[in-house]
This record gives C-alpha cells, sequence and structure tokens, in this order.
C-alpha cells in the first residue's frame, strides 16, 4: 500500500480481508501492531482554522445527544431510504452512530452516499443511550433484520462510528449470522478502549474502558469474529476522543489512516466518503 501526504486519498487498490496491512503515519507497515501507548499519539501541525474547525465539529457532534427525545421523535416518524434491491446493485447500508448520538450525525455523508449511487440507507437509532453495548447490538440485530425484510438482500455493509463498532462486534462474537453482514467498517472506533471513557457515564462508558471485561472478551479470541466478515478501522491522528490512533486498530482486516481528522471529522471527510465509496 503506497503511501499517502496528508492531502492524498490512501489508494486501497482491492479492498478485501486479503489486504492485511497497515498504514501508518509514520510509514511503518507490517503485522505486528504497536503497543498501546500515549506516546504513539502524533498530533500534527494545524493551523488555527483547522484546529477550530476540528473543535467545534466535535463538540457540536457531541452536543446533538442533548436534543435525542426530538430526533427520537423525528427519526420514528420519518420513512427510511429502503428500496428493493437488484442483483448486481449495491448492497443496502447501516449507518450507526457512536456514543451519546444520534442519526442526525450523518446529515452531510448521507445524502452524500446517495448520491454516489448507495440509495438504499438505515440510519440506526440506539434506543438505549446509556445502557450496556450488549443492548445496542441487539438493537443492531433487529435493524440488520428489518434491512433484510425490507430490501430482499440476503446482506448488508455497515458503517459504525466510534461504540457502535464495538457492538456489531459484540453481536458477530456471539455467533450471529455472520452472511447477513458482508463488510463493517468502523470510524474511530476504539477497539482496544479509550481513556476518555472514565469521563462518560452509562454503563457503555464502563465497558470502553482500557482492561474492562467486555473488551477483555473481544480481545480474547484475537478478534477472531472478523475473520466472518471484511472488516476495515479507519483512523485519524487528531481523534482526541480515541487516542491514540493505534487504539483504533484492528488485529484482524485492514486499517486505513486519514490525517488530521478530530473524532466527529469523519462525517464531513471527503478522503473518508471516497473510501466508503470505494469500499461499499
Amino acid at each position: 500500500m503506497p503511501a499517502a501526504g496528508p492531502s492524498q486519498l490512501t489508494q486501497i487498490g482491492e479492498p478485501g480481508p486479503a489486504t492485511l496491512k497497515w498504514f501508518l503515519p509514520h510509514g511503518i507497515q507490517g503485522r505486528r501492531l504497536p503497543k498501546l501507548s500515549m506516546r504513539a499519539l502524533s498530533l500534527p501541525k494545524l493551523t488555527l482554522g483547522e484546529l477550530l474547525k476540528e473543535v467545534v465539529s466535535t463538540v457540536g457532534t457531541l452536543a446533538s445527544g442533548a436534543l435525542d427525545p426530538l430526533r427520537q421523535k423525528m427519526q420514528r416518524k420519518r420513512r427510511p431510504r429502503l428500496i428493493p434491491h437488484k442483483r448486481g446493485s449495491r448492497l443496502p447500508v447501516l449507518l450507526i452512530p457512536g456514543y451519546f448520538q444520534n442519526p442526525a450525525n450523518f446529515w452531510w455523508l448521507g445524502p452524500r452516499l446517495e448520491q454516489l449511487g448507495l440509495r438504499n440507507q438505515l440510519e440506526v437509532y440506539n434506543d438505549s443511550m446509556f445502557g450496556s453495548i450488549e443492548v445496542f447490538a441487539d438493537t443492531i440485530e433487529r435493524q440488520i433484520q428489518r434491512a433484510l425484510e425490507c430490501t430482499g438482500s440476503s446482506q448488508v455493509n455497515i458503517v459504525g462510528h466510534s461504540m457502535s463498532g464495538l457492538a456489531v462486534r459484540e453481536l458477530l462474537r456471539r455467533g450471529y449470522a455472520s452472511s447477513r453482514i458482508h463488510r463493517l467498517i468502523t470510524l474511530g472506533s476504539p477497539h482496544r478502549g479509550t481513556r476518555w471513557a472514565y469521563a462518560g457515564v452509562g454503563q457503555c462508558c464502563k465497558e470502553m474502558r482500557p482492561g474492562h471485561p467486555f473488551l477483555k472478551r473481544l480481545q480474547a479470541g484475537k478478534e477472531s469474529e472478523l475473520r466472518q466478515v471484511e472488516a476495515w478501522s479507519i483512523v485519524s491522528n487528531l481523534d482526541l476522543l480515541a487516542p491514540p490512533e493505534t487504539a483504533c486498530f484492528l488485529y484482524q482486516g485492514s486499517n486505513l489512516y486519514v490525517p488530521n481528522l478530530g473524532h466527529a471529522g469523519y462525517f464531513f471527510s471527503k478522503r473518508v466518503l471516497a473510501i466508503l465509496d470505494e469500499l461499499l
């Protein structure tokens, strides 16, 4: 996988489980996963405007959780963008937000994916915002089944931001029929935990703390559940809510590095949009 500069899109080549290379900001490639250390966090030199944009987008995205009751009411009234699936067309995609979030986070990304031909979209709402990740996994399972029934497709693709990536992995760990999930793409998901979880509330935050039994269960088989699907993790060095970037790496699957994105920046990045267009 060729190196890419800050303004150059990572060339994916042939996406799939056979592409098991890690593309790191320092140009290191290989199968050995670096140790989880704060020293691995590399902060680039940013202009004041770039830094302000990341701060505003992150704070705004997190603040949207305060409007949760209104978002929930609107989401239930909204008709999902699901149409019958035709052979040879793109698979339905589930867009899943993370902790203290809601489908409104995809207001920019969702419509642009639709313009690129991904018209079959279902934005998943977390009914138990502060509950356990295991309960969130139950919700995702029901929505996958809903998407399959509404479209007639046999499989779906999943784009999960932050905590939702862990919820999908929990679903796979239980032995959920992987034949229903073709590809899982996580955006800034703390697969190895995040210390910021100590500042959050709810059972799900406890489960995202490094060393928690929930994470240990996911890591017990060295992510063997991900061998059932095509798994990709998109990470960034400026994701300050899931530092360092190595905390978002997968043992099984492919890790793609997109520089200079905050935790909310994945939703508004044209580079991430191009990657999703190729993978989905």
